[in-house]
């Protein structure tokens, strides 16, 4: 599967500006592991009430108490976001931290070499397991 650098980068800037628009920063980390990255986006907002952390993903799904004139958007950036991480063979899910906050993680497949047919190799050279990109203040 190739690759669709643009669309990878919105998908993760949708998920960094959530953070900092309702959870006041966003932390990410990049962690690779044979066959697998996986970037989390962590922040120390409210949080989404348990029954809606699913629902956030549908297309113009939002959380009005979390929304003012400010903050307010069309309710898609996470239906995007969830889009384009599944069209790459990955998944994207939230979870309310225990002490307060949110963590958006998402998973990709990562083929890391290609064989002598072409054919993508997965979990070849892994990488070191966590990398911090860094952090986002509103």
């Amino acid at each position: 599967m190739q690759l669709r650098p643009v669309a990878i980068k919105r998908a993760l800037a949708n998920l960094v500006d959530n953070a900092v628009k309702h959870g006041g920063g966003a932390r990410v980390t990049l962690e690779e592991r044979p066959g697998v990255v996986t970037v989390r986006v962590e922040d120390n907002g409210p949080g989404i009430p348990e029954a809606a952390l699913e629902a956030v993903f549908e297309p113009f799904h939002r959380l009005d108490a979390s929304r003012n004139g400010v903050t307010g958007g069309t309710g898609l950036g996470l239906a995007i976001a969830r889009q384009v991480v599944t069209a790459h063979g990955g998944s994207v899910a939230l979870v309310n931290r225990p002490g307060g906050g949110l963590v958006a993680t998402v998973r990709l497949p990562r083929p890391h070499a290609t064989g002598r047919d072409g054919a993508a190799v997965v979990g070849a050279g892994a990488r070191p397991p966590v990398t911090p990109l860094g952090e986002h203040q509103a």
